[in-house]
């Protein structure tokens, strides 16, 4: 049985935690042409993977003890290497990028988020707790400067980190499993299945446009990936391995 299908096949936390950790080392072994010198015995639980200005693969990787490492590939300049960066004390739930800046988030009651201006600060990492009332955050997604984060039963927005932390709360009632930033727009999908549209131009204690009315929700489907296709489309996967995509607008509030 391949793992990928084993994973979701599975119904207990241990077997897809093991299934998730083999999955994502093979994945580090084969950019590193299995040349990975060390990374501990803690399962992965978040995985980031870029190309440097060589063009060789970095892998940034979370662990369930809250360590972050990075792995690099080979390249002309140096040879397949492993360096664990920093600790956030508990379980990295998510780890994103931009063009600018790179962040891993931790999760539980005391969550923290770990940024680095890869431009300006190379190596230098910021750490700062959330602020009360925001934990359990699973997912992160950076669009410039303007951070997302799902977190226990809301969204949350950073307009600008370079700026201020300053914060909005997105409303959603329930867990938020995924986010993604599209423009104006952020998307949220729940762990009760909803999912939500909110305008970064508007004040956010609006509660967000709902999109796809309760196609996931009556059959309390959670929301685990969201992403934009073509501009107009949303793919959409649940907690149970199935996907499907929707046009934006035509979902919007049926």
């Amino acid at each position: 049985m391949q793992l990928s299908t084993k994973c979701r096949s599975s119904t207990r936390f241990s077997e897809i935690s093991r299934c998730s950790h083999d999955i994502l080392t093979r994945s580090i072994t084969s950019l590193t042409e299995g040349e990975v010198t060390s990374y501990g015995d803690l399962p992965f639980s978040s995985l980031n993977v870029t190309t440097d200005a060589e063009g060789s693969y970095v892998a940034c990787t979370g662990d369930s003890g809250g360590w972050l490492q990075t792995f690099t590939a080979n390249s002309r300049w140096m040879s397949p290497g492993y360096s664990r960066e920093l600790y956030l004390g508990s379980m990295v739930s998510a780890i994103c990028r931009s063009p600018t800046h790179r962040l891993a988030v931790s999760f539980g009651p005391s969550c923290k988020i770990a940024v680095e201006n890869t431009v300006e600060d190379d190596e230098l990492w910021t750490i700062m707790n959330m602020p009360a009332g925001c934990y359990d955050i699973r997912t992160a997604h950076l669009s410039g400067n303007s951070l997302a984060l799902g977190a226990a039963r809301k969204g949350i927005l950073f307009p600008d980190i370079d700026v201020d932390w300053h914060y909005q709360v997105l409303p959603t009632g329930s867990d938020v499993f995924s986010i993604i930033q599209h423009h104006n727009l952020i998307y949220t999908g729940t762990r009760g299945g909803s999912i939500k549209a909110f305008d970064k131009r508007v004040n956010a204690v609006h509660k967000g446009e709902e999109l796809f009315g309760s196609r996931y929700s009556r059959a309390a489907k959670s929301i685990t990936h969201i992403s934009v296709l073509y501009e107009w489309q949303l793919l959409v996967s649940t907690i149970a391995g199935e996907a499907s995509a929707g046009h934006m607008l035509l979902h919007a509030g049926s």
